[in-house]
Formats: C-alpha cells, sequence, structure tokens
C-alpha cells in the first residue's frame, strides 16, 4: 500500500469512526433533548399546580382572617351585653323611687358609660319620655290612674350602637284619663 492508499484509508477509517461517533453524539442529544421537554412539561405543571395551591392558601387564609374577626365580634358582642348587664344591676341597686345614686356609684356609672361611647360607640336610651316607641322601649308594667296623667316612668336604661338598639329601655307606663 502507498502512502496515498494508506493516507486514504486512514482518513476513511477516522470518517467512519468520526461518523460513528457523531451518531452516538447526535443520538445522545436527542435523548437529553427528550428529556429537556419533559421536565418542561413537568416544570409547566408544576407552576399551574403553585397558582392553583397558592390561590387555595390566599382563600384560606382569607376564610380564617373572617373566622377570627367573627370570633373577635363574637367576643366583643359578649362583653358588651356582660358589660351593659352590669350596668342594669348596678341600676337596680338604688331606690327607684328615689333614684338617686351615692357620689361614687355615679362616678362609677359615668365613667363606664363614656367608656362605652368612647371606644363602641355604646349610648344609653332613657326611659324618660313622654310616649313609648317600641322601637326603643320595653313596657314591663301598665297601671291605670283615672284620676291622674297619663306618664312613661323609667325603670332602667337601654343601649344602642348607632341605629341597633342592644337593650331597649324599660319603662312603667301609667295611663291617666287625659
Amino acid at each position: 500500500m502507498d502512502e496515498t492508499q494508506w493516507g486514504d484509508t486512514m482518513r476513511q477509517t477516522i470518517s467512519d469512526d468520526a461518523i460513528g461517533e457523531l451518531m452516538l453524539a447526535k443520538s445522545a442529544l436527542e435523548d437529553r433533548a427528550e428529556q429537556v421537554h419533559q421536565l418542561q412539561q413537568e416544570t409547566a405543571a408544576l407552576k399551574r399546580e403553585h397558582v392553583v395551591l397558592r390561590t387555595e392558601k390566599q382563600e384560606l387564609e382569607q376564610a380564617l382572617d373572617r373566622l377570627g374577626a367573627e370570633a373577635d365580634m363574637r367576643g366583643m358582642q359578649k362583653l358588651l351585653k356582660d358589660l351593659l348587664q352590669i350596668l342594669s344591676l348596678h341600676e337596680k341597686r338604688f331606690d327607684p323611687a328615689q333614684r338617686q345614686l351615692d357620689v361614687e356609684d355615679s362616678m362609677l356609672r359615668r365613667k363606664i358609660l363614656r367608656l362605652l361611647e368612647a371606644e363602641y360607640g355604646i349610648t344609653p336610651i332613657s326611659g324618660e319620655s313622654k310616649s313609648v316607641d317600641p322601637s326603643l322601649h320595653q313596657v314591663i308594667e301598665v297601671t291605670r290612674d283615672p284620676e291622674g296623667r297619663s306618664k312613661v316612668i323609667p325603670i332602667s336604661s337601654g343601649y344602642r350602637r348607632g341605629a341597633q338598639v342592644l337593650r331597649p329601655a324599660k319603662v312603667k307606663v301609667i295611663q291617666g284619663s287625659d
């Protein structure tokens, strides 16, 4: 074999080896491309799932916030009802005929009422009125006085928060001849 033939044979062998290696490399690249494609699809699916889970998390957080606010509101309502009950019991301690509180009791009652108004917007509903308003007053007793005038006598204060009546004022009605 002469040198030219030997060079051609070597080139052919190298070319065949290179072609084989290129074919293997091509096959490996195609496999990698398929793997990358599968990973891209999995990533897209995970991103979609992440968006769904994030939305569900936000909805759950909002629901928990609402439940917490509702629980706080129920607790606040119970506290306010308890305070109003204490005020009612306090009112019953003094002589209704005199309608007088001692100085300390009067100061305590005013402080509580100022606190309820300032912090919670709760104001008393007076039972003192010329006529009964069913949305503000609860009639506890009705008596007749054929010789006297009609009047409304307060028994205990009621309370409201804005337009909402928390507890109506309790009153006694005396129906006169007028």
